[in-house]
């Protein structure tokens, strides 16, 4: 496995490898297996409501900034999947449609 980001990516990784590893029980090779699971309840400080605005308010900051390369725009990872995933399970609706569509259900 190569590190990513430099000297940084390699601590995160080495960080994580010893999390799911010897701090575990389980060997700090590649070759065995370890898990760890990190429970939060993300709620417990702040409503969820204000955490979702906040890290909208995040990414609309990243995406607002210059893109390093003009011809690739910047992305928030899970973006592309989330798009898929929408326009494959829901379909645009017009507001006057969903109005006449509202009004026939009364």
């Amino acid at each position: 496995m190569l590190p990513f980001a430099g000297h940084k990516g390699y601590a995160l990784g080495l960080a994580i490898q010893l999390l799911c590893g010897p701090f575990l029980g389980a060997s700090a090779a590649p070759r065995e297996d370890g898990f760890m699971g990190i429970l939060i309840r993300s709620d417990a400080s702040r409503p969820a409501a204000n955490q979702n605005r906040d890290a909208q308010a995040l990414f609309d900051e990243i995406l607002a900034g210059p893109p390093a390369d003009p011809e690739a725009p910047i992305r928030i990872p899970g973006d592309k999947a989330s798009r898929a995933q929408r326009s494959a399970t829901q379909i645009q609706v017009s507001a006057e449609l969903m109005a006449r569509l509202r009004k026939l259900g009364t």
